[in-house]
């Protein structure tokens, strides 16, 4: 499975519904937009383990008003 299937299929998981995923960038990572959804997934592949550090950043500096985009409400 790739990167972007996988984010489809763990959103869908959530009850988000992906009608068109567009992939936005493709390097280390993969980022993905969940069309029609306002919902960006990245996607780590091969190992990348820092993934959830990355989030614990963005989500302190959402936090502070910081440049950042919130964590999506859809997905706990």
């Amino acid at each position: 499975m790739g990167a972007i299937e996988a984010a489809v299929r763990v959103a869908t998981a959530f009850g988000v519904e992906v009608k068109e995923p567009v992939p936005l960038r493709s390097t280390n990572n993969t980022v993905v937009w969940l069309r029609p959804t306002m919902v960006v997934a990245k996607v780590g592949v091969g190992h990348h383990r820092r993934l959830g550090d990355e989030l614990r950043v963005a989500l302190e500096l959402s936090v502070l008003g910081g440049l950042a985009a919130a964590s999506a409400s859809e997905i706990p």
